[in-house]
C-alpha cells in the first residue's frame, strides 16, 4: 500500500429506475382477413433500435447530415394473448404485464428541446467526420398473426418506456407492415405486397390502453408471521421527509422549487426545508396513498413550469410496519420525458402522534436521546459537549446528537482508522489478499501488516486476530480503488457468509455498515447503525442476497444519507459530473444560519460526482473563476451586451441554449466568435479563454452572430408557367416542402413530384441531403 494524502472521493452511484408496463389489448379490426377471416393472436414485444446518423462535410463546405439508418438490435417477446378463431374483429380483452430493467431502457435525460438544439448546432458547425453518432430507441410492438404465422400488421405503442403515463380510455393504433424500419426486409416487402393485393393502405387497427410506472428503489423488508400481525389503534402519527435533488442541467436562477404532499384530497402540506412533516392519522382511509408534488415554477417563462406528482409507497397498517423509517428513491420526471432530478422521501408510522406536549426526560445525559421511540415519549435538551454536532444523517425526528463521552471517543478512533486506510490507498489486490488471509490460506503481507498496525494502533509485531482481519477487510473494500460502495457491499456479503451460501445474518449487515467507515457513518453512534439496519430488515435473522441487493445495495437514499454522491442517467455519467441542487424551501437560509453544524445536511448544492464538491461550493460564490467563468456576450446585429456565467464543464453548445432567450437567436443559428476566432460548440468553456482576464484583454467579449439557416428556393411549375420563391429551413423534410407546393398549386399530394439538379426529391430526406444552394430551381410536376 502506498502513502497518499488523506482524501477520499467516492465514485458517484448511478441511479436508474426500472419500468413496469401494463398493456390492455381490447379489440382489433383486421381488414386483410376479409370474408375468409382468420385465427388471430396478438404478440407483444420490446424492440431496441439503433439509430445511426452519418455526419460529414462535403467538398462544397456545407455540412450535410446523412440519412438516419435504423437497425433492429434486439426484439424480445414479453407476452401474447390467447388465440381466437374464425374472426376478423377479435375481442381479446387481455392484460399483459412486464418489467423492463433500466439496463435495457437507456434514455436521454436532457430536455427534448435542448437535445434537439444541441444536435442541430453540433451538426451545423462541426467540421469533422463523425459516422458513429448513435442513440437508442425503444418501442413496444404489438404484432397480430394467425395460426399459419401469416402477418396481419404491427402496431407501435404511442408511449415512452422511461416516462410514467397511463391511458384509461382505449386508444386506437393503426396496424402497419412489419419491420418498416428496413425497406429491404423480406417480411416488410411481403406485407406491402399483401396490402397492394387487397388494395388497402393499412392492415386495420387495434385498441389498447396502458399504464407505465417507474419502480422506485429502497423500501424495507416487511414480513411477519400471522400471529404477530395486529392493527394499531388510532390515532397514529405519520412522519414524512422529502428531499428533492434537482439536476444541474435543468436548474435555473430565479426559479421557485417547492415540495408538498397530499393524500388524495384537496389539502396539500408543504415541506419546510429539511424539517420533517408531522401529521396525525385518524383512520386507515386517510392514508390509502401519499403523493408528493414537486413544483418547478419559472417566474420568467410560464411554459417552463412543471408540477410533477410522485406517488409514494405507503407501509401497511400493521404492527410489524410501525416505528420504522422506510426510505424511497423515485424519479421526478414529467409526462413528456423531462427529467427534473430525483426525490428522496421517507415515511414513518408512529404508535402515537407527536403533539409537542411530551414531558422532559429526567435522565441526565440520556443515552436514548437518538432513539425515535424514546423521542416520541420524552423531550430532550441537547447537552453541550464542547464541539460541533456530529456529521450524521438526520434521525427520524431530530438531528443526531452526541450521546456520551464514549460516543465522542469512538468517533475519534473511527476517524483515525478512516484516515489511515485513505492514506494507504488500498487496491483490489490488497482486498483479495486479505480475503485469503481471512480464509487461512496465506500469511499476512508485511506491508499490509504495517498498515493494519497503524489502523488498530498497536505494535507491528502483534498478531492480527480473525475479527480484526474482518474489520480491516471491510474497511479496505469500501476504500479500494476501482470499487464503488455497491461493489464493496456485494463483496462483503460473500466474504462474510458462513452458515448459508446465499444468506448472512443481520448482525453481519450491521458489521459491514459499522466498519465501512464511509462518509457520515464515521460519526454515527453504534445504536444508530443497528437502528437503521432494523428499519430496513425488520425482525428477520437471516438476510438473503436478493433482499440484500434490493433493500441495501440499491437503497440509494441510504447511501445518499451516508454521504455517498449519486447521479442519474447516461449523459451525466458521460460528462463526468453534474451538480444537484437541494431545494430546502422558503426557510432554508434561515435554517442554515441557525444551525451551522448542519452544513453537510442541507447546503445549496450537493456533489454527485468526483468533482461535484467544488461545483457545489461554487454555487454560493459565482465569482470563483476556478469553477465558474463570467464573460461578456454581445449580439452583432443589435449591439446588445449582457453578462454570462457558465460552468467550466459546460459545452459552448449548452451555453448557446441557455442564452437563446437573451439573444433572441435560436441556439442552432448562433455563431460565437472571440477575437475573430470561431469557437467550436463542442468545446467546453474550461478549454477556452472565456472569462479569463489578461493584460491585453481584461474583459474578453464574445460576439454572437446570427446565421441564416433558411434556404431560398425558386419553384417552377412549367405546366402552368408559375414561378415563385420560397424560403424554408434546410433541416426540413422534403414532405414539408411538398405540402407547401400543394397549397400553392393545388396538385394532389400523392401526384406531386419535385426534381432538383436532376434528382427526384424523396419525402423521407431532409433538404440538406441534396446539397441545395440559395437560388436553386426546383421543378414541380404532376404525375
Amino acid at each position: 500500500m502506498s502513502a497518499a494524502s488523506p482524501r477520499n472521493i467516492y465514485a458517484p452511484l448511478k441511479v436508474e429506475f426500472d419500468s413496469e408496463v401494463e398493456i390492455t389489448i381490447h379489440s382489433a379490426f383486421l381488414q386483410t382477413a376479409r370474408l375468409l377471416q382468420c385465427d388471430p393472436m396478438a404478440h407483444v414485444s420490446v424492440s431496441t433500435l439503433h439509430v445511426a446518423t452519418d455526419t460529414r462535410r462535403p467538398c462544397g463546405g456545407v455540412t450535410q447530415v446523412g440519412e438516419s439508418t435504423r437497425i433492429v438490435k434486439n426484439e424480445r417477446p414479453v407476452g401474447s394473448t390467447r388465440r381466437l378463431h374464425f374472426t376478423s374483429k377479435p375481442n381479446f380483452s387481455e392484460i399483459i404485464r412486464f418489467v423492463i430493467p433500466f439496463t435495457q431502457c437507456r434514455r436521454s435525460t436532457m430536455r427534448p428541446e435542448s437535445r434537439l438544439l444541441l444536435r442541430k448546432t453540433a451538426a451545423a458547425v462541426s467540421t469533422d467526420d463523425n459516422p458513429d453518432e448513435r442513440f437508442v430507441d425503444h418501442q413496444v410492438l404489438i404484432t397480430i398473426t394467425d395460426a399459419q404465422e401469416q402477418g396481419y400488421g404491427q402496431a407501435v405503442c404511442p408511449f415512452l418506456l422511461h416516462v410514467p403515463s397511463s391511458s384509461t380510455e382505449p386508444q386506437r393504433i393503426m396496424l402497419q407492415p412489419r419491420n418498416k424500419h428496413d425497406k429491404h426486409d423480406p417480411v416488410f416487402k411481403s406485407d406491402v405486397a399483401l396490402l397492394a393485393k387487397h388494395g388497402v393502405d393499412d392492415f386495420g387497427f387495434v385498441d389498447i390502453s396502458w399504464r407505465v410506472s417507474l419502480i422506485p428503489h429502497g423500501g424495507a423488508l416487511i414480513t411477519a408471521l400471522q400471529p404477530s400481525v395486529s392493527v394499531p389503534t388510532f390515532p397514529i402519527g405519520l412522519v414524512l421527509r422529502a428531499t428533492w435533488l434537482v439536476a444541474g442541467n435543468v436548474h435555473q436562477p430565479r426559479t421557485q422549487y417547492t415540495t408538498s404532499v397530499e393524500f388524495g384530497g384537496q389539502d396539500r402540506f408543504l415541506f419546510e426545508g429539511t424539517k420533517p412533516l408531522f401529521l396525525t392519522i385518524q383512520s386507515a382511509a386517510q392514508l390509502e396513498r401519499a403523493i408528493v408534488h414537486c413544483t418547478f415554477h419559472d417566474t420568467t417563462t410560464r411554459p417552463q413550469s412543471y408540477d410533477v406528482a410522485v406517488p409514494l409507497p405507503v407501509p401497511p397498517m400493521a404492527s410489524f410496519a410501525m416505528e420504522r423509517d422506510v426510505w424511497w428513491t423515485t424519479p421526478v420526471r414529467t409526462a413528456c420525458g423531462v427529467d427534473l432530478g430525483i426525490l428522496l422521501a421517507s415515511i414513518r408510522l408512529a404508535q402515537r402522534p407527536l403533539d409537542g406536549s411530551t414531558p422532559f426526560c429526567t435522565v441526565e445525559g440520556c443515552r436514548e436521546i437518538n432513539n425515535p421511540i424514546h423521542q416520541s415519549q420524552f423531550a430532550h435538551v441537547a447537552k453541550e459537549w464542547g464541539r460541533a454536532p456530529p456529521n450524521t444523517p438526520p434521525g427520524a425526528y431530530y438531528p443526531l446528537f452526541w450521546e456520551s463521552e464514549q460516543h465522542i471517543a469512538r468517533v475519534a478512533e473511527r476517524q483515525w482508522r478512516h484516515d489511515c486506510v485513505v492514506g494507504a490507498r488500498p487496491s483490489i489486490e490488497h482486498v483479495r489478499h486479505l480475503l485469503e488471509v481471512l480464509a487461512g490460506r496465506i500469511a499476512v503481507d508485511g506491508g499490509v501488516n504495517g498498515v493494519a498496525a497503524v489502523y488498530f494502533n498497536h505494535a507491528p509485531t502483534t498478531t492480527l486476530q480473525q475479527h480484526q482481519v474482518k474489520q480491516f477487510l471491510v474497511t479496505c473494500a469500501f476504500h479500494a480503488k476501482e470499487m464503488t460502495v455497491q461493489d464493496a457491499a456485494r463483496f462483503c456479503f460473500f466474504a462474510l457468509r458462513r452458515d448459508m451460501e446465499q444468506a448472512i445474518t443481520k448482525e453481519d449487515v450491521v458489521f459491514i455498515l459499522d466498519h465501512a467507515l464511509i462518509g457520515k457513518t464515521i460519526d454515527m453512534p453504534e445504536k444508530e447503525v443497528s437502528r437503521r439496519v432494523d428499519d430496513i430488515f425488520g425482525d428477520g435473522v437471516y438476510i438473503t442476497f436478493d433482499d440484500f441487493m434490493r433493500y441495501f445495495i440499491n437503497n440509494y437514499a441510504m447511501w445518499y444519507q451516508f454521504g455517498v454522491p449519486i447521479t442519474t442517467g447516461d449523459e451525466q455519467a458521460a460528462q463526468g459530473s453534474i451538480d444537484v441542487a437541494v431545494e430546502l424551501g422558503p426557510n432554508a437560509q434561515g435554517t442554515a444560519k441557525e444551525e451551522p453544524g448542519e452544513e453537510a445536511r442541507g447546503g445549496a448544492a450537493v456533489p454527485v460526482a468526483p468533482r461535484g464538491e467544488e461545483a457545489g461550493s461554487s454555487n454560493s460564490n459565482p465569482q470563483d473563476v476556478g469553477v465558474w467563468r463570467r464573460f461578456i456576450a454581445r449580439v452583432q446585429h443589435s449591439n446588445r451586451a449582457f453578462s454570462v456565467t457558465a460552468h467550466v464543464n459546460d459545452s459552448i453548445a449548452e451555453v448557446m441554449v441557455m442564452v437563446q432567450n437573451s439573444t433572441g437567436i435560436r441556439a442552432s443559428c448562433q455563431e460565437w466568435r472571440m477575437n475573430g476566432v470561431l469557437l467550436d460548440p463542442k468545446a467546453t468553456v474550461g478549454s477556452t479563454k472565456l472569462g479569463l482576464s489578461s493584460r491585453n484583454d481584461a474583459s474578453p467579449e464574445v460576439v454572437i452572430i446570427e446565421r441564416d439557416e433558411s434556404l431560398r428556393l425558386v419553384m417552377l411549375y412549367k405546366e402552368k408557367s408559375v414561378r415563385w420563391e420560397l424560403r424554408i429551413q434546410e433541416t426540413e423534410k422534403v414532405l414539408r416542402l411538398r405540402a407547401l407546393v400543394q397549397q400553392k398549386t393545388l396538385i394532389p399530394l400523392s401526384r406531386c413530384v419535385m426534381r432538383a439538379n436532376g434528382q427526384r426529391l424523396q419525402d423521407r430526406h431532409p433538404l440538406q441531403h441534396y446539397q441545395l444552394q440559395n437560388g436553386d430551381v426546383v421543378e414541380v410536376m404532376q404525375e
